[in-house]
């Protein structure tokens, strides 16, 4: 293939250089990484000349997630959202992926050895497309916002290698017509986004197999059996990004948000609570339910028109115990976990500098990771386990964290307006 048509498969080089931003998944603990970007965009509006605070979609020209973080990354890019409303409707989200009962709770965690069922999931979507008006496909042809590609990651569930398909907002000719792009739908066009939802949520502990129909006319199963691992979401976006535009196309920034890995007692936990049969008596196992107060504290974000996202009412599921005994479980080395962990963390974060590096030059893009290194315990369930007064602990526990997040400025004044 001559330089001429090798660069006819590229889309044509963007106005202004990318600004990247991928967001981590790690169970069901998105309202963390929402208050850390929205502290960000804080400090953003700072320099803006009237004080509006930007919209995820107003800065960044990519947004891309898995797991929750998929989910995050549609609401934010998909939507158009503002943090304050991402927020209300994580929390309405969440109440609204509870099991009906307890017994279909039961059902759930025994038979599927998960948390939610996709349906109710795939409901509450649908009536959120039609509460924004977004249409119900993933394509998005709007030219009103900066965010032009927004994706979903899921891994294929039996493979011996990880094998990632991406689930697109946008059009491009995907494998074999373009090799350098993962697989995605059979039809992209007809898409729809409450399915995006279900394939990226797909995950051992909180939902059952997915299963789709891809480009390449093949059946296949989506799971993230990957936990407590974590992904390297960042590496499909720049691949993303050079297959549509070319290995040179100007990126100003790469901007990596998460939770935090998770820490060995919260792995523990997850592995038994989908295990058969109960370790403790049958009243104990059954549980209660966690009694709530009026007078619970809100969290609370404020919009760039001064209305507030808050958490909606909402009641607290059982807390269950297992044996872990099931095919779903996995060994946990308490003493040496979080070290695995930290070490694949820190592999990913060098593959990445490796990688811009080598393209652009030492230090040409910059690229952040604002997560923690460990995660708070109880956070990979902290979404759904106190829908009402839940996570103020935890998230008032990451916004303290802040050496991290004094970095983020920076990679805006760099580029200037771009």
């Amino acid at each position: 293939m001559s330089l001429a048509q090798d660069k006819n498969k590229f889309l044509r080089e963007p106005e202004k250089p990318l600004k990247i931003l991928t967001i981590d998944g790690g169970g069901l603990q998105a309202i963390s990484t929402l208050l850390i970007l929205d502290t960000a965009l804080n400090k953003i509006s700072k320099k803006d000349a009237q004080g509006k605070k930007p919209r995820p979609c107003d800065i960044f020209d990519t947004i891309a997630g898995i797991g929750c973080g998929g989910w995050l990354a549609i609401l934010l890019g998909r939507f158009h959202m503002d943090i304050a409303a991402c927020l209300t409707e994580w929390y309405n989200l969440m109440e609204a992926i509870q099991p009906n009962s307890k017994t279909a709770g039961l059902k759930y965690r025994f038979f599927q050895q998960c948390f939610y069922d996709h349906k109710q999931l795939t409901d509450h979507i649908e009536q959120l497309t039609k509460l924004y008006g977004t249409g119900k496909y993933m394509i998005d042809d709007s030219t009103q916002v900066r965010c032009r590609h927004v994706f979903v990651a899921a891994l294929e569930e039996k493979n011996t290698l990880p094998k990632y398909n991406l689930f697109r907002t946008y059009r491009c000719q995907t494998a074999p017509e373009r090799d350098s792009l993962r697989h995605g739908p059979q039809d992209p066009e007809t898409y729809e986004i409450s399915r995006a939802f279900g394939v990226t949520g797909a995950a051992r502990y909180f939902a059952p197999t997915w299963e789709e129909t891809m480009d390449n006319g093949l059946s296949s199963k989506f799971r993230d059996t990957k936990f407590p691992y974590p992904h390297n979401i960042t590496e499909l976006a720049l691949d993303e990004m050079w297959g549509l535009y070319g290995p040179d196309v100007p990126i100003s920034v790469v901007v990596n948000i998460g939770p935090g890995l998770p820490n060995e007692r919260d792995i523990e936990k997850l592995t038994r609570k989908v295990s058969w049969p109960p370790s403790v008596g049958i009243g104990r196992f059954f549980g209660s339910r966690r009694s709530t107060s009026s007078k619970d504290s809100i969290t609370s974000v404020t919009d760039s028109s001064g209305s507030s996202g808050t958490r909606p009412p909402g009641a607290a599921v059982q807390g269950l115990k297992r044996n872990p005994k099931s095919s779903e479980s996995i060994k946990v080395d308490d003493t040496d976990i979080e070290k695995k962990l930290q070490r694949k963390e820190e592999e990913i974060e060098r593959e990445i500098v490796s990688k811009l590096s080598k393209r652009y030059g030492d230090g040409k893009v910059p690229y952040f990771r604002l997560a923690l290194e460990t995660s708070p315990k109880g956070a990979p369930r902290n979404d759904s386990r106190y829908p009402k007064r839940s996570s103020l602990a935890v998230d008032s526990w990451y916004l303290k964290q802040t050496t991290e997040l004094e970095k983020i400025p920076i990679s805006f004044e760099r580029d200037g307006s771009n």
